[in-house]
């Protein structure tokens, strides 16, 4: 997808994609694909997976979940932000995201997940590819049949009459 420069921040902060927030100066398509990966994460884990105050937090608490990112990683950040960045303790590349997702996930949605957070944008899952995901492979499989019918429901209760919520 083409490339439009950055203008201003945008976008609600627990969706926002690792780009948006280490101030990248270029802006594509693939940032909806993360948003869509954290409401992927939601449909299992009936919470946000970002839930951060700040968007420093949100970047740390990125990081702790989805491993510390090596620079091919994230190619286009701030200086300023690189320099923030540096000063964060060293942790190794370790994903812990499986760790975050309080319910049983399935290894194919979680393999879309994974596709979905990916760091650098221009290697992250496109629409269409995640659409042909294995995951997606079958409108008729059962569990994907039963998963949505139990989303809709939940959500529909969690974000519409959030006071019921549990």
């Amino acid at each position: 997808s083409p490339r439009v420069r950055k203008f201003e921040k945008f976008g609600t902060r627990p969706y926002r994609s690792i780009e948006q927030l280490v101030n990248s100066k270029w802006y594509t398509s693939a940032i909806d694909i993360w948003a869509v990966g954290c409401i992927f994460a939601e449909f299992f884990n009936r919470e946000r997976i970002f839930p951060f105050e700040s968007e420093i937090d949100m970047i740390v608490g990125i990081f702790d979940i989805c491993g510390r990112p090596v620079y091919p990683d994230l190619p286009h950040v701030n200086p300023l932000v690189k320099e923030i960045l540096s000063q964060l303790p060293k942790k190794k590349k370790r994903n812990r995201l499986r760790q975050f997702i309080h319910r049983q996930m399935p290894n194919d949605a979680y393999d879309l997940l994974t596709r979905f957070l990916t760091y650098n944008p221009a290697y992250r899952i496109t629409a269409k590819a995640a659409l042909n995901h294995k995951y997606f492979a079958s409108a008729t499989n059962s569990y994907n049949s039963f998963s949505m019918s139990m989303f809709l429901k939940e959500y529909t209760w969690f974000y519409i009459c959030p006071y019921y919520s549990t």
